[in-house]
């Protein structure tokens, strides 16, 4: 396959991954989930405790909350990081590499603080979450707000690195 088409095929995956997971938190999710962003997407601040009462409110739903991070952010999060690869290839092939490496494992690292806070064990009587009682900002929003400022560069990078090809 030529460097074009790979383009294209991981610019699209990206993209329609994207669409499906907000279309499922959107649609499935976040009615159950109350007031507010979830917190992948939410650069306005979360703590410990909201994502365990997260855990709880969504009960039910938290398999596919819990699915929906693990399996469609993970196909997303490989699709972007490609995608910014070989957008960059031409112009800053290993910026364009490292910025794709650097946005997987801050978007992963954001990804298992999470469920390591809203994951809850099994007990015969059913989940039983341990509620922490911490008001600072939880570990896993510094990721989300690193998340959403090397996305921003990634693509601001793609726009510029395709002026740079075009000229």
């Amino acid at each position: 396959m030529t460097l074009p088409v790979l383009r294209r095929f991981f610019g699209q995956a990206a993209a329609l991954i994207l669409a499906a997971m907000i279309l499922v938190n959107q649609v499935k999710i976040a009615p159950e989930a109350g007031e507010g962003l979830l917190p992948q997407s939410n650069i306005f601040g979360y703590t410990d405790a909201s994502l365990s009462e997260l855990a709880l409110r969504l009960d039910a739903l938290y398999p596919t909350y819990r699915a929906n991070i693990v399996f469609m952010d993970s196909l997303f999060i490989l699709s972007f990081a490609l995608f910014t690869a070989l957008m960059l290839w031409r112009v800053w092939p290993r910026l364009g590499v490292m910025l794709g490496l650097l946005y997987a494992a801050i978007d992963m690292s954001e990804n298992r603080l999470i469920l390591a806070q809203t994951d809850k064990p099994f007990a015969p009587d059913g989940w039983q979450p341990a509620l922490p009682v911490d008001t600072a900002p939880s570990l896993a929003y510094w990721f989300t707000l690193a998340k959403f400022a090397v996305l921003v560069s990634c693509l601001v990078l793609v726009v510029v690195a395709r002026r740079k090809e075009r000229a």
